[in-house]
């Protein structure tokens, strides 16, 4: 049991975002590339993508599309669907430009093609977090 109390967390709580990938590669380069900026959490496929973000409802998911279980465009459309989860921002990562593509007319606000540059992660998720604030 932690006895740590809730105010040693700090007086800033930082956005929560979801880590989406069957390549445990990719999800530790994106760990590795916002952790201290954002809370992360992560999913390695589809389903327990969707599980995820409806416990967490974090505020921003990176979202890989080639995954078992479901595919990210699959996830995307489930969660676009749902209008609670109008206010989840949604990251496409992949190879992918044209499924890429069909998910932003869907409702993801932004894509990062692979394979992934540190700073224009870091720049287009505060980008997008940002975009949905206002």
């Amino acid at each position: 049991m932690n006895a740590q109390s809730q105010s040693d967390q700090g007086e800033r709580t930082l956005p929560q975002l979801l880590l989406v990938d069957d390549s445990a590669a990719i999800v530790a380069f994106e760990a590795a590339a916002l952790s201290g900026l954002y809370t992360l959490a992560t999913a390695a496929d589809g389903g327990e993508a969707l599980t995820k973000i409806r416990e967490l409802r974090p505020a921003l998911v990176l979202l890989d599309l080639s995954m078992p279980v479901l595919d990210g465009d699959q996830v995307v459309e489930q969660i676009r669907a749902d209008h609670a989860f109008d206010d989840v921002a949604i990251v496409i990562v992949s190879t992918e430009r044209a499924r890429a593509e069909a998910c932003l007319r869907a409702g993801a606000q932004a894509y990062l093609p692979k394979p992934l540059k540190a700073d224009e992660l870091r720049a287009t998720v505060a980008r997008v977090l940002d975009e949905v604030a206002t």
